[in-house]
C-alpha cells in the first residue's frame, strides 16, 4: 500500500481546488483497499472514496482523513452476454463506450454524466427520471472493516439522485447491470451524440 501525506486534492477535482487529504492512498487490487481501510481503522480515521473528482468540492483545510482513489483493478468491465459487470473506478464515459461497442442498449440516457460508476451508483447519477439505479442488479461493497458485502438493487433504497449508500459507511467497488438490450452500434453511438448534443 503506498500511503501518502498531505496530498494535495486540487488536482485530482474537476474544479482544480481544495486542500490536502492527511492521508491518500490509490488502490488497484482488493488487498491494498482492505489494508487502507484497515489503516484507517486502526488510526480512526474518517474514509472518502474520491472518484472522478466532479461534482465535488474541496475545502482549502483539505480532509481530515483518508482519500481512497480506485485504480488498476477497480477499473474493470466484463461482458456477458447482455450483462454487464464493472468496477467502480470505471468512468461512465469508458462503460458507454464499451457498451455501444457490443451492441448492448440502456446506458445511452448516461451520456455526458462525469464521473465513476461508483460515484454515479451511490448518488443515483441519471437525466430526469431515468438513473442508473434502474439498471443495477447488484453492488458490491466493502465496510469499514474490510468485509464484503453484496447489496441488491432492492437493498440500496434507490431514489432521486439518493441510494442508501450515501449514508452507510460503505466503499464501492463492484457493479451488476441487469439483462441490457441488443442494438445496432451505429444506431446506439446516433443515440449518444444526439443526447451529447442536447446536454452541451
Amino acid at each position: 500500500m503506498d500511503l501518502k501525506k498531505n496530498k494535495p486534492l486540487k488536482n485530482l477535482t474537476t474544479f482544480r481546488i481544495g486542500g490536502p487529504a492527511k492521508y491518500f492512498v490509490a488502490a488497484s487490487d482488493l488487498q491494498e483497499l482492505k489494508d487502507a481501510l484497515a489503516f484507517a481503522k486502526k488510526n480512526k480515521l474518517p474514509v472518502f472514496a474520491l472518484g472522478a473528482g466532479s461534482n465535488i468540492l474541496v475545502s482549502d483545510r483539505g480532509f481530515p482523513g483518508l482519500v481512497i482513489k480506485l485504480v488498476g483493478d477497480f477499473r474493470g468491465l466484463d461482458i456477458s452476454g447482455i450483462k454487464i459487470t464493472a468496477g467502480a473506478g470505471l468512468r461512465v464515459s469508458e462503460l458507454l463506450r464499451t457498451a455501444c461497442s457490443n451492441s448492448l442498449s440502456g446506458l445511452e440516457f448516461m451520456t455526458g454524466i462525469p464521473g465513476t460508476v461508483g460515484g454515479a451508483v451511490v448518488m443515483n447519477a441519471g437525466v430526469g427520471k431515468a438513473a442508473i439505479g434502474h439498471l443495477i442488479s447488484w453492488v458490491d461493497v466493502l465496510d469499514g472493516k474490510g468485509k464484503r458485502h453484496r447489496l441488491r438493487q432492492k437493498d440500496l433504497e434507490f431514489g432521486y439522485r439518493r441510494s442508501i449508500l450515501r449514508k452507510r459507511k460503505y466503499v464501492v467497488i463492484e457493479a451488476g447491470f441487469k439483462a441490457l438490450k441488443k442494438s445496432n452500434s451505429e444506431e446506439i453511438r446516433k443515440r449518444m451524440n444526439g443526447l451529447m448534443k442536447k446536454r452541451l
